[in-house]
């Protein structure tokens, strides 16, 4: 009977971590939307401010960076940096989002 409880308060855990999971990656999705509109109304640092939140939650919740929403936030995070005239940070996100998209394994749903 012990042995029951123990398994029945394990699953209820681990369904509550996946819970807290895909309540994150939602949040991380509003970031990503919020600081679409953002850059385009042209507001650079609020945009860069709201991708780079949704990249952090992005990589806590994921396993690899291999993600479309890690690649999608890269590249946009480079978009900033373009726009604001910095080519050398541009290039190191745009080729963190290319090297992401290339990779073996890509999993193009939030996962």
């Amino acid at each position: 009977m012990l042995r029951n409880g123990f398994h029945a308060q394990l699953g209820e855990r681990v369904r509550s971590s996946e819970r807290v999971r895909d309540e994150a990656l939602q949040v991380a999705s509003s970031l990503f939307y919020d600081g679409i509109a953002h850059f385009d109304g042209g507001d650079d640092d609020a945009a860069l401010a709201r991708f780079e939140q949704s990249l952090a939650i992005n990589q806590s919740c994921t396993k690899q960076p291999t993600t479309a929403p890690y690649a999608l936030c890269c590249n946009n995070i480079a978009a900033v940096h373009a726009r604001r005239g910095k080519p050398l940070q541009a290039t190191v996100w745009y080729e963190r989002a290319l090297e992401a998209l290339t990779a073996k394994e890509v999993c193009v749903c939030e996962c």
